[in-house]
């Protein structure tokens, strides 16, 4: 069985220099990094450890951010929902309060068009009392021609 190593070869400005590193990578399904340094300065390879877990740190900071997004988001729901079931609630509360009153005055308004509407009907039929035959022979004249 044959395992294989992802190797990576840098050349990195250094002090003045380009200098070569490698990077190797074992893959077992966890993360291995051997660092190895080429060539006159050993130091890059505390430079690119530190690269390596800075970007890791990166990461987890994106990461965090990205749940905190979201966590936030849920909880912007949750505090809108909230505020419209307040005020929901409090509108009912509200209509509760005022419909007696609103019913009250619907129906005396009521009242007072269906008393004038009583009062011009009476009127009415007695002007047709009094001159109804009048205007059932005018009408049959008219019709009639003559």
């Amino acid at each position: 069985m044959t395992v294989r190593t992802n190797v990576i070869l840098l050349f990195v400005f250094f002090e003045f220099s380009w200098t070569p590193f490698v990077i190797t990578a074992e893959p077992k399904g966890q993360t291995l990094y051997k660092y190895s340094a080429i060539g006159r300065y050993a130091a890059m390879q505390n430079l690119m450890k530190q690269i390596v877990e800075m970007d890791k740190k990166a990461q987890e900071i994106t990461d965090s951010a990205q749940q905190d997004k979201v966590n936030s988001e849920k909880e912007t729901a949750k505090k809108r929902e909230q505020i419209r079931n307040d005020y929901l609630d409090k509108a009912r509360k509200q209509i509760a309060e005022i419909e007696p009153q609103e019913r009250k005055a619907a129906e005396d308004a009521w009242n007072e068009k269906k008393k004038k509407s009583d009062e011009l009907l009476g009127k009415l039929n007695s002007i047709y009392k009094e001159k109804g035959e009048e205007w059932v022979a005018e009408i049959v004249k008219r019709v009639l021609g003559a």
